[in-house]
């Protein structure tokens, strides 16, 4: 069992009752030198909360009594060498991290700096103790055996927000678990459907996107269910090259779980004869 944290600098008070963010703050690195309700985000201000950010991920470590996270689904989307605030440390660690690396403090604080300025994207973990996953508009979950309250009273005095929140790219599912996807990484899992529940006890779970298989740079599987939240719709599985949603290579549609699970299991037999 995981102890789920939603950590980020957003008050939950500044979110309506559907769970929208009023507020105009900025939400991106790139935002620097931009105009906000606080004023222009200056690199000194966000340097300021990157850095709680990392100093969060190094608590939970500690609160964990672990040293290492290893490298898991890792994208590297622009080399930042070119950026003005890049450190040459930045440079060779973008450069010549990959996955299965096993990291320490001192260079988990370099990835979550480029996850966090999105020059690459990847989940931090360590087996079953903890993980780390970013997403979009600066939010970070981080899942912990421990519940480290005391861990997390330190990161709210800090300034920063903790809310109990499913992270969205947590893997446990035991229908997910039994895919045979040979080589692909699961990089997005949303999959929380029972399959004994009924569909009008369990609608939010229908969204338009589930589950996300990545194989490589430029292929993956998409599984969402269309059309969302309709109990007349079906599961669809999308074959997806260069990120080209509107022209998927190929497309299957299911209705129950087993039909789903051979529609991924052809899908990713589909992706293999192509790479070969």
């Amino acid at each position: 069992m995981f102890f789920h944290y939603q950590v980020t600098k957003y008050n939950p008070c500044n979110r309506d009752v559907a769970g929208r963010y009023l507020k105009n703050e900025w939400t991106s690195y790139c935002d620097i030198g931009k105009s906000f309700c606080d004023g222009i985000l200056s690199f000194d201000d966000y340097i300021d909360v990157e850095n709680k950010y990392i100093e969060s991920v190094l608590q939970f470590m500690n609160g964990n009594q672990i040293r290492l996270l290893s490298i898991v689904a890792l994208e590297k989307k622009k080399n930042p060498k070119y950026d003005p605030h890049t450190t040459a440390l930045m440079t060779d660690v973008f450069e010549d991290v990959k996955n299965g690396d096993a990291v320490t403090a001192d260079i988990i604080d370099v990835i979550c700096r480029l996850i966090l300025r999105e020059f690459l994207w990847c989940k931090l973990e360590a087996n079953q103790v903890m993980q780390v996953h970013f997403s979009y508009d600066y939010y970070m979950f981080i899942l912990s055996r421990s519940s480290c309250n005391g861990v997390v009273q330190n990161i709210e005095r800090r300034g920063l927000f903790v809310e109990k929140y499913k992270s969205p790219y947590f893997i446990n599912d035991a229908f997910v678990n039994s895919l045979n996807i040979m080589d692909g990484v699961i990089v997005y899992n949303e999959f929380d459907i029972d399959e004994d529940l009924p569909f009008h006890d369990q609608p939010d779970s229908f969204r338009e996107h589930v589950l996300r298989i990545q194989f490589g740079h430029n292929l993956l599987i998409d599984v969402g269910w269309r059309p969302a939240f309709n109990q007349n719709g079906s599961f669809v599985v999308a074959i997806i090259k260069h990120y080209d949603w509107q022209k998927p290579i190929k497309r299957f549609k299911a209705k129950s779980f087993k039909a789903l699970k051979k529609s991924i299991e052809d899908a990713v037999l589909i992706i293999k004869h192509q790479t070969r």
